[in-house]
């Protein structure tokens, strides 16, 4: 494959990755108002059914790699 087809290719597919990105973009802008409360609406400490030692409850939260682990809410 020569170079200018190479060249060609890398254009085609860095465009549709920037019509992707505006397609995305437009799409959060109209919903901007629900997805900002959405990510800012607070976390409950604990669910109405679960008994805590203090009020302290464990949140689940999820590292780089997806994996859960579970760490206090509460600064000991």
């Amino acid at each position: 494959m020569p170079l200018v087809e190479h060249l060609r290719e890398l254009r085609n597919r860095l465009a549709k990755g920037l019509l992707a990105v505006a397609a995305v973009t437009i799409v959060a802008l109209v919903y901007s108002e629900e997805l900002m409360q959405f990510l800012t609406k607070s976390v409950p400490t604990c669910a109405p059914n679960v008994t805590s030692n203090g009020g302290n409850c464990a949140i689940v939260s999820f590292n780089t790699l997806m994996a859960p682990s579970a760490r206090r809410s509460s600064s000991r």
